[in-house]
């Protein structure tokens, strides 16, 4: 019931939120180094590599949580 809850509920609207945050924040980049009249490549790459964490983490967030519970559970 938890995992379906977690799929079905927090992964949708975790994912709308990521992709809000990640897309302001990839129009700030542009903004900052003006249209892209001077910029570095590592700005994308930064930026693509911080998006792929955040899918990643998002992915297998149900099974970080039953890590911790777990860790957690084996500590009591």
């Amino acid at each position: 019931m938890i995992r379906q809850l977690s799929e079905t509920v927090i992964l949708p609207i975790a994912g709308l939120v990521l992709t809000f945050v990640m897309t302001y924040e990839l129009i700030q980049m542009l903004v900052d180094h003006n249209n892209l009249h001077n910029f570095d490549t590592w700005i994308f790459f930064k930026w693509i590599f911080k998006t792929f964490a955040a899918v990643l983490v998002l992915s297998n967030t149900f099974n970080i949580v039953m890590a911790v519970f777990d860790v957690s559970q084996h500590v009591v």
